[in-house]
């Protein structure tokens, strides 16, 4: 299981992280995350169709292109940022609009 965003969501802000994307699946729920330079954790709501698979923990789209790896560095995205808790303790989410 993986957070979609619900069709045709606003998109608006850019995320942008010179680190690591982080991941992980807790009860058949996995969970992807960045951490900002003032150390706050951000976990990523997808775009509608994307999948979470494993081996390794990775997205793909809904055409099955894999469009971000956990371990690998954070991809450039834009969406929207929300203040509602993520997957993470602690963590707010971001509304993946796209991916650069």
């Amino acid at each position: 299981m993986l957070d979609t965003s619900p069709a045709g969501s606003a998109r608006g802000a850019a995320l942008t992280a010179d680190s690591e994307l982080h991941g992980e699946v807790v009860d058949g729920r996995a969970c992807f995350w960045v951490v900002t330079d003032n150390g706050a954790e951000v976990t990523l709501v997808w775009p509608p169709g994307s999948v979470a698979r494993e081996d390794p923990l990775r997205i793909e789209n809904s055409a099955g292109q894999v469009v971000a790896t956990a371990g690998a560095s954070a991809p450039s995205m834009s969406g929207n940022p929300d203040q509602s808790s993520g997957c993470r303790p602690g963590s707010t989410r971001f509304i993946v609009g796209s991916i650069d």
